[in-house]
Parts: C-alpha cells; structure tokens; sequence
C-alpha cells in the first residue's frame, strides 16, 4: 500500500542503491513529517538481475509525482 502524494506536503526521499547483480536491493522510501511522527509513503525495492539505471530513472519519475527535486 502506499499513500499518494497531496497538496502542500512537503515530502523527502532516501535511495540507497545497488548495482543490479547478487542479493543487494535497490531501494526507495519517500515520506513526510506529521507533527512529531514521520510518514512513509512509499517503500519500494528492486532486486535480482536488474538495469540500474532504468531503475534509477523510474524512482526519479517518482519522486517527481512527489515534487522531490533534489
């Protein structure tokens, strides 16, 4: 499950990436501060055999559905 973005909300992104060969997952988390708790949006990975940079460039398209701009 992950929440879509809303207006006003000011949203943060964490990437810790991988280089698509072995066990070691691409990750993505975005999320958002609510008074004193923090809100994961999204949490996705990318494992196996994969092409980092399709990857990179389908959580860049995301965090731009989030207005993450850096």
């Amino acid at each position: 499950m992950e929440l879509s973005p809303v207006d006003g909300v000011v949203y943060v992104a964490f990437i810790d990436a991988s280089g698509g060969v072995g066990a070691d997952a691409y990750t993505i988390c975005i999320g958002h501060k609510e008074g004193d708790s923090l809100v994961m949006d999204v949490v996705r990975g990318t494992s196996g055999k994969f092409n980092p940079q399709a990857v990179t460039k389908e959580y860049a398209a995301l965090c731009k559905d989030y207005r993450i701009t850096r």
